[in-house]
């Protein structure tokens, strides 16, 4: 069998184009890429056990992807749901027919 270097794959044209969105992901997505041409990959490509690679390199792939791009939680309600004046003036009346209907 003939097996074409790790590196080369990862970084060939053939591999799948992110959509990218804003310089700041641009600037992560070349910092992911970079760091993964510079890896070792010597203990994957030298390992004769394939469930052993696969593992080793589904290790690396994704805690390289965890520190380059993490999950971001919102802040807060508000920064999840864009409301505006007209949902708030509904809310507001739906607020006091409760309020009337209660007392």
């Amino acid at each position: 069998m003939s097996y074409v270097p790790l590196q080369q794959a990862l970084m060939s044209k053939q591999t799948i184009q992110h959509t990218v969105v804003g310089t700041s992901a641009k600037k992560k997505l070349r910092k992911f890429k970079e760091i993964l041409k510079n890896q070792n990959w010597e203990n994957i490509t030298e390992s004769t056990d394939t469930h052993e690679a696969s593992n080793k390199f589904h290790k690396i792939i994704k805690q390289t992807f965890a520190e380059n791009f993490p999950l971001k939680q919102p802040k807060s309600k508000k920064d999840t749901l864009q409301t505006t004046p007209g949902v708030k003036n509904s809310e507001k009346l739906e607020q006091k027919l409760y309020a009337k209907k209660m007392y």
